[in-house]
């Protein structure tokens, strides 16, 4: 069998279960500060933003030279709904690249931080289209693990809120998801 094929069924049988069958290994990357998690399969790309930027802590919009050779990393459609609406509501809102995605890791993490806590986003490869080449294409192939460390019930509840209707009015799937003990 050709190396390059026992790499993909070994990467296959190894990679992330269904829809908000979140794995420990991600639960565990969420830092303990952050709860109310919440989890969305993915259907729209969102903010295509500039890899080499994004590898270097900054948030912004791919160029059309960085498009057409797909030097590119999805913020998806949930996280940027997200992130427009903190940065329209929000004057102190910012976003920090905590892990950022590389040539072979499709994950990444990111917090939105403003005036009253923060909300922690997790991009996880779960492979719910199949594998091929552009795989990593296609937001379906992707679930966004939230986690809120909001100390005022009224804020986090409507940004909760506001974050599901989103959910609901795109047809994404998505649950809330228990965080196990330490």
């Amino acid at each position: 069998m050709p190396f390059l094929l026992r790499i993909c069924i070994i990467f296959v049988l190894l990679t992330q279960c269904g829809f908000a069958q979140v794995k420990d290994k991600y639960l565990k990357k969420m830092p303990s500060n952050y709860d109310h998690l919440l989890c969305a399969r993915e259907k729209e790309k969102g903010l295509l933003m500039s890899f080499n930027n994004f590898k270097n802590g900054k948030i912004e919009a791919a160029t059309l030279p960085e498009i057409n050779t797909l030097m590119t990393t999805m913020l998806l459609g949930s996280g940027t709904y997200l992130f427009e609406l903190l940065s329209k509501k929000y004057p102190d809102f910012k976003p920090v690249v905590v892990r950022p995605n590389g040539y072979t890791s499709t994950s990444f993490q990111i917090r939105y931080d403003f005036q009253h806590g923060s909300i922690y986003l997790m991009r996880i490869f779960s492979n719910s289209r199949g594998l091929g080449l552009m795989a990593a294409e296609y937001p379906e192939n992707y679930l966004l693990l939230y986690g809120f460390d909001i100390k005022d019930e009224t804020i986090l509840k409507e940004l909760r809120e506001q974050l599901v209707q989103y959910m609901k009015s795109n047809y994404f799937e998505f649950s809330n998801v228990e965080k196990k003990g330490p």
